[in-house]
C-alpha cells in the first residue's frame, strides 16, 4: 500500500507560535505607550506648560508662589477669589495707608478655606498681619470642595480639617496634579492648536498680584446673567461644610492674633442685582456675612450695600475691568476707614 504524503497537509496546519508572538508584540506596544505617556506627563508637569492653559490653575499656583516668596511683612493682605484678583487694587491701599499691599485672590472653587490657609502660612512666616481684606463672589459660599481643584493647593493643611481623607480622594489629588494630560481634553486641544501658549502666562499679573482686565464683555455678561437666573438662583441656599469649617477657623485666627479682617461681597452687575430671585438668594448671603461679623469683634462685614456696575465695566456678572476696580477699591477703602475710625 502506498503511504500517503502528508507533507502538504502539515504545511497547512496553523502555526501554534503565532498567538504567543502576537501577545508579546501587543505587550511590548502597551509598555511603550505607557512609558511614552508617563514621560510626556512628567515633562508637561515639570515644565508647568499646562498650567498656562488653565487660568484657574495658574492663579492658584502663582498666588501661592507670591505668598511663599514674600521676604518682608505687608500692611494689607488681600485674599479671596478671582473677583478680588481683578477687583481690588493693592496700589490704592498703599497710596491711602502707606506700606506694602499684596493681592492673593485666586479662584472661587478653592473656597474660603484657601484664604485661611494663606493667612496661616503668612502668620507662620511673618507673624500676624495688621489688616486682611477678603472678597468673594456670592455663589462661592454654597460650593463644595473638589479634588480636581484642590490638587493644585498645598496638601499639608488638609489633614487639619479632614479634607479628602479616603484613599480614592488622595489618589485623585495626585492624579489631577501629576497627570496633567488626563485633566482636560480641552487643554490638550488648546495645546495642539496653539502650542506656544503653553509657554506664556494666560494672565498679565503685576508683582503685587493684581490682574488688570481692560476690556468689558457685554455679551458674556448677558449670558452669565441668564445662567445664574436659570441655575443657581433657582436653588435654596445652603452653606457648604468646607466653608462652614473655614469660617470657624477664620474667626479663631482673627481673635487669637487680633487681626482686623474686612470681608465683602464682590462687585455685581446691576441687572443681576435687580432680579427678584437674586434678591431672595442674596438675603441669605448677607445674613451669613452679618453672622460672621457678629461672632468676632475683629471681623467686619463691609460694603453691605454692594456696589453694582453696568456692562461697560464688567467681564461677567461679578468680574470688573480696571476702570471698575478703581471705583470698587475706592468704595472699599472708604467703608474700611469708617470701621477703623470707630
Amino acid at each position: 500500500m502506498k503511504t500517503p504524503d502528508n507533507s502538504q497537509n502539515h504545511s497547512r496546519l496553523p502555526n501554534e507560535d503565532a498567538p504567543d508572538a502576537s501577545r508579546n508584540k501587543n505587550l511590548r506596544l502597551l509598555i511603550a505607550v505607557v512609558i511614552t505617556l508617563t514621560i510626556a506627563n512628567f515633562t508637561v508637569y515639570l515644565s508647568g506648560a499646562f498650567t498656562n492653559l488653565d487660568s484657574g490653575t495658574f492663579l492658584i499656583r502663582s498666588k501661592w508662589d507670591i505668598l511663599r516668596d514674600l521676604d518682608t511683612p505687608v500692611e494689607w493682605l488681600i485674599l479671596g477669589d478671582s473677583s478680588a484678583n481683578q477687583g481690588v487694587v493693592p496700589a490704592q491701599f498703599q497710596t491711602e495707608y502707606g506700606g506694602r499691599s499684596v493681592n492673593l485672590g485666586t479662584v472661587g472653587n478653592v473656597l474660603l478655606i484657601d484664604d485661611v490657609w494663606m493667612l496661616q502660612n503668612y502668620i507662620n512666616k511673618h507673624g500676624a498681619p495688621s489688616h486682611v481684606v477678603i472678597v468673594h463672589v456670592y455663589d462661592m459660599w454654597a460650593r463644595e470642595a473638589s479634588t480636581s481643584v484642590f490638587a493644585h493647593t498645598p496638601w499639608d493643611y488638609m489633614g487639619d480639617v479632614g479634607m479628602f481623607p479616603t484613599l480614592k480622594e488622595k489618589f485623585e489629588l495626585a492624579w489631577f496634579r501629576y497627570v496633567p494630560l488626563y485633566q482636560s481634553s480641552t487643554q490638550v486641544f488648546r495645546a495642539l492648536a496653539a502650542p506656544t501658549q503653553m509657554f506664556s502666562p494666560p494672565i498679565a499679573m503685576a508683582n503685587d498680584g493684581f490682574t488688570t482686565a481692560s476690556s468689558p464683555n457685554p455679551s458674556a455678561v448677558k449670558k452669565d446673567i441668564e445662567s445664574h437666573s436659570t441655575g443657581l438662583l433657582t436653588d435654596e441656599f445652603a452653606l457648604s461644610p468646607t466653608n462652614d469649617k473655614a469660617i470657624d477657623m477664620l474667626i479663631q485666627l482673627a481673635d487669637e492674633h487680633q487681626i482686623e479682617v474686612f470681608i465683602a461681597n464682590s462687585p455685581l452687575h446691576e441687572d443681576l442685582a435687580e432680579l427678584e430671585s437674586f434678591e431672595l438668594y442674596f438675603r441669605n448671603i448677607a445674613s451669613l456675612m452679618s453672622d460672621i461679623d457678629d461672632r468676632s469683634p475683629n471681623i467686619h462685614y463691609v460694603l453691605q450695600d454692594t456696589p453694582t456696575f453696568d456692562s461697560t465695566m464688567m467681564e461677567n456678572v461679578d468680574h470688573i475691568t480696571f476702570e471698575g476696580a478703581t471705583v470698587f477699591t475706592s468704595k472699599l477703602i472708604t467703608d474700611i476707614q469708617t470701621h477703623l475710625s470707630k
